[in-house]
């Protein structure tokens, strides 16, 4: 049997009956598999494996299915985003983990071969070592973050890693960095903070768009025969800024530039003439995603997103472009996505998924023509899901409004409940396993990307970034009275969510306790200084200068507090420790005011035996978030 299938095996064993649609566990589960990638040559794959919220990185041969090597941390570090190297070599950062959130990384990575063997750390800033069953040695102690740029496909030994300094004055760089030895050659200086590089089809660095000092964002290029940064565009959030996409041929790059239109289009330039030439724009959103051919390096795809993700295809003659032409009438009620490719393009990896289906992998073979089964992401849902609808109102200001509804099919006037955000980010079209219980369980679910979201146009986004206690506040109420009018749910609503999205429910609970009718929160920010600090921003923000700017505003930072006004609605407050709190004080201060409150419920969450907040602990949150809504 092979080491994927026992893993499926022996994890439905496990499980609970999964047949109930009020079997919690069904649902609060991770996925098990997810993020699948081949080899250079196609001979191998990585896989990331989930078991109660731990992560593994799995090497399999591709062929048989056959494991190499499970590579496992101990505590709260686990591997992710793998990206192979060579043919028996791949990379891949720590993430960590603490309380029931991943709280990201500290942009450290690691190196082994299929095998397990010469494990190193190419890139952290311990002085310690790292434990996965083995020492891994530190080589070189970075107090910076590494994101990696790209593969050097002529030098099977490096790859380009951005580096970015913890401390604020650091110079960043772009580095070639060895995988084997963990010493670094620079490649490029960068004139700009948090840089997006775009690379050539000789893998040599061209394009750099990032913040400058002066709140700018600007796009600097180089040349082929000179060595200094030349600042080709400057511009900033509010008027739209350009940045490089990719290269079609030495001169000619495809860009991105907002600053004559409401959302990003998409343009080709050539460098030598200065002849520039529309290749594609909606009118409602932002592209999401831009597709790349491995073995021509060139652009054949660019995605985007209001409803159900969509293509534009840059090269229909591509091959790239033609495999996933024939892969999306193939799986019709489907999105599919090429997400890793052979050197040569003929074996590629497909994700395909749906909002009621979490989906499978296949490996497609260019040659043969024939796609095979390799994973389900959850393979114990057997059954379709219910799709969700996508709804477009007017804001308060007049502005588009775009909002998702999921309704039990049968029901004539559900309850509702409103899902927000755990940042403020968009939600994406596909399988939601909380969407799909609270639906299973008789309830209407609402999700409003609000104003101050990226990807829906400069003004969409701008209107709102700063104004979560308010503007946001507003467009959910708005929308939830939108659906109520017009008889898609009952009267009775309740919001729930994590973090962030905790903060808002009780912020919108508080100001419009006329149409909630209670309030869920899990793990939330509840001072204001903190939640400035800690809500992730698009990447084109510069997120230090955004949270001074926020502080330094008594207006704005009044609207974000949910302390000093009392809560007049019940709520269930479901808190822990470590960053599943990050405001302990705050959170202790609203425990102390919700036990005082008639129909408010206060629930500490439990560790589990690896010190952090599992999948038992998410069963335990979604089964008291039920109980509370039926009481």
């Amino acid at each position: 049997m092979s080491f994927v299938r026992f893993v499926v095996v022996i994890c439905l064993l496990l499980m609970p009956s999964l047949v109930s649609a009020l079997d919690v566990g069904f649902y609060s589960r991770s996925d098990l598999n997810d993020d699948v990638q081949i080899s250079p040559d196609g001979t191998y794959l990585s896989l990331q494996v989930n078991q109660d919220g731990k992560q593994g990185l799995a090497i399999l041969k591709t062929d048989s299915m056959e494991p190499m090597n499970m590579i496992r941390f101990n505590q709260n570090r686990y591997p992710e985003a793998a990206e192979w190297v060579n043919p028996t070599r791949l990379v891949f950062r720590l993430g960590e983990m603490d309380a029931w959130f991943r709280i990201g990384h500290f942009g450290e990575w690691l190196s082994q071969e299929v095998d397990g063997t010469r494990a190193e750390s190419i890139f952290s800033f311990r002085g310690a070592e790292l434990q996965t069953g083995s020492h891994i040695d530190v080589r070189v102690n970075e107090r910076a973050w590494g994101f990696f740029t790209d593969r050097l496909r002529a030098d099977n030994d490096r790859i380009l890693l951005t580096r970015i300094p913890f401390d604020e004055g650091g110079v960043t760089r772009l580095l070639e960095l060895d995988v084997y030895k963990g010493t670094s050659n620079l490649s490029k200086f960068s004139p700009v903070d948090d840089p997006i590089y775009v690379i050539d089809r000789q893998a040599r660095p061209r394009f750099v768009t990032g913040n400058a000092k002066t709140g700018e964002l600007r796009t600097y290029y180089w040349d082929l025969v000179g060595s200094d940064a030349v600042l080709y565009a400057s511009g900033s959030h509010e008027s739209g800024y350009v940045s490089a996409v990719a290269f079609e041929d030495e001169s000619k790059v495809y860009m991105t530039d907002n600053r004559q239109t409401a959302t990003r289009a998409v343009v080709r330039v050539d460098m030598q003439s200065k002849a520039e030439n529309k290749v594609f724009s909606d009118e409602r959103v932002d592209p999401s995603s831009f597709f790349i051919d491995e073995e021509t390096r060139q652009l054949y795809a660019i995605e985007y997103e209001y409803d159900r993700p969509a293509y534009h295809f840059v090269n229909e003659g591509n091959k790239a472009a033609r495999i996933l032409k024939g892969l999306q009438r193939a799986f019709k009620q489907h999105h599919v996505r090429i997400v890793s490719q052979s050197d040569d393009s003929n074996l590629n990896v497909v994700s395909v998924y749906s909002d009621s289906d979490p989906g499978a992998y296949y490996l497609y073979n260019y040659a043969t023509k024939e796609a095979r089964h390799l994973v389900d992401v959850r393979p114990w849902v057997t059954e379709m899901g219910v799709p969700r609808q996508t709804l477009t109102i007017e804001s308060e200001n007049g502005q588009p409004l775009p909002i998702h509804l999921t309704r039990p099919p049968a029901a004539e006037s559900p309850e509702l409940v409103v899902l927000l955000p755990v940042q403020p980010e968009r939600s994406h079209w596909g399988y939601d396993p909380l969407v799909q219980m609270l639906v299973a369980s008789g309830y209407a679910v609402l999700q409003v990307e609000f104003r101050g979201i990226a990807g829906f146009g400069k003004v969409h986004e701008t209107t709102g970034i700063r104004d979560w206690g308010s503007v946001a506040v507003e467009d959910i109420a708005t929308a939830v009275s939108h659906v109520r009018d017009v008889g898609r749910v009952s009267d009775r609503a309740c919001l729930y969510g994590e973090r962030f999205g905790a903060f808002l429910a009780l912020k919108s609970a508080q100001n419009r306790p006329d149409i909630y009718d209670c309030a869920i929160v899990v793990g939330g920010v509840f001072d204001a200084d903190e939640l400035v600090d800690v809500i992730s921003l698009p990447w084109h923000y510069d997120s230090e200068d955004y949270a001074e700017a926020m502080k330094a505003d008594k207006t704005r930072m009044a609207t974000l507090d949910v302390l000093k006004q009392p809560m007049t609605v019940p709520v269930l407050l479901m808190h822990g420790g470590g960053t599943i709190d990050p405001s302990l004080r705050a959170t202790s201060s609203l425990r102390s005011q919700l036990k005082k409150q008639k129909g408010s419920r206060v629930v500490k969450l439990k560790r589990n035996k690896s010190g952090f907040y599992g999948d038992e602990a998410r069963q335990r949150v979604y089964s008291e978030l039920l109980k509370f809504l039926a009481r």
